[in-house]
């Protein structure tokens, strides 16, 4: 359908974050904030820069075969800007229906941010006013909402945009969300920040209390940015730190891969021995446990070993369901008599 697709784009847009190097590094170390500084502001050429990479033009969304933009509003909850008042803003990813975006909110006043329109960013001012409380209370009462310094509410093209090219666009609409949440997460990394995607949220709700019509858009993803507290908490390793450790094995079958957490913890324990099971010397693999400890058995070996394992504490798990039911009287299958059946 010429309606629906476009063409590939004449010239490539830049590289995300200014280089291959600096956006495998933010690509890397990208994680989601969990508490944040509270007292810290984001500077307002900071934010256009994180902007200007959620613009459709712009990497990877210059790749989406669409005629348009599925994913036309992004209304930010604006905290701590230096150079922006606190409030309510809209950032419009389809200039070529500027006017179909506004009618979508015609309860705000749209003022254009000059200083954002000067550096090619389509931001408008909708109404100036304490949005922390807010914020919070549409993405379920999360801290990090009125935490931070700015959030996020995306919105794709609902009913009008089914009723075009079909019900199938829905999915593709929540795809392109989810890519500017990501690219939201590189961007922040790329100005020395953080950020994190909240998925619970009230949509309808978000819709009432901003204005915005639920049949031509739909509320589908929260966002927060801001500067994050390292959590003492939770350990922190450096990323694709197993990687490696995993390229220096000698037997590519020592560690099994298919399970990536069971993986890297048996990388861990993984030495050098004798195993018990196939006499083999000076192997890679990892000591028993329990009923095996202090035996050695290789990759190989543990590799035929744990499914029959698991079978049998399934199989010992099925037993001691079975008795359990028996002691309580559950095992007939006929109902208690007490039960009355009906139709």
């Amino acid at each position: 359908d010429s309606g629906l697709w476009r063409r590939a784009p004449a010239f490539p847009p830049p590289t995300p974050c200014g280089s291959p190097a600096a956006l495998r590094r933010c690509i890397a170390v990208r994680r989601s904030a969990h508490e944040w500084e509270v007292g810290r502001d984001l500077e307002l050429g900071q934010l256009l820069k994180v902007l200007r990479g959620l613009l459709p033009d712009a990497a990877p969304f210059d790749a989406l075969p669409f005629c348009r933009p599925l994913v036309p509003l992004l209304i930010l909850f604006v905290h701590r800007v230096r150079g922006l008042a606190p409030g309510l803003y809209a950032l419009c990813r389809d200039t070529s229906r500027l006017a179909w975006v506004k009618a979508c909110a015609p309860r705000h006043r749209w003022r254009t941010v000059d200083a954002a329109m000067a550096e090619g960013v389509p931001l408008f001012e909708l109404q100036l006013e304490d949005v922390r409380d807010t914020a919070k209370a549409l993405s379920c009462q999360q801290e990090g909402a009125s935490q931070g310094c700015v959030a996020f509410a995306m919105f794709m093209e609902y009913k009008p945009l089914l009723s075009e090219f079909g019900t199938w666009m829905y999915r593709r609409g929540h795809w392109e969300a989810g890519m500017i949440g990501q690219a939201l997460y590189i961007n922040a990394e790329a100005i020395g920040c953080s950020g994190t995607a909240m998925g619970c949220f009230f949509g309808p709700w978000t819709h009432e209390v901003l204005g915005i019509d639920a049949g031509r858009l739909q509320d589908v993803e929260h966002f927060t940015l801001g500067f994050s507290v390292v959590d003492k908490r939770v350990q922190t390793v450096p990323p694709y730190a197993h990687l490696r450790r995993f390229r220096m094995l000698a037997d590519r079958d020592a560690v099994d891969t298919t399970h990536e957490d069971k993986a890297v913890v048996d990388l861990q324990q993984t030495t050098r021995g004798n195993c018990r099971g196939c006499s083999r010397k000076d192997v890679e693999g990892r000591p028993g446990t329990d009923d095996h400890a202090g035996q050695f058995y290789c990759g190989r070996c543990w590799a035929e070993f744990d499914p029959k394992a698991r079978a049998g504490d399934e199989a010992d798990a099925r037993e001691s369901a079975a008795e359990g039911a028996a002691v309580v009287g559950l095992s007939d299958p006929e109902p208690p008599a007490f039960y009355e059946l009906v139709d």
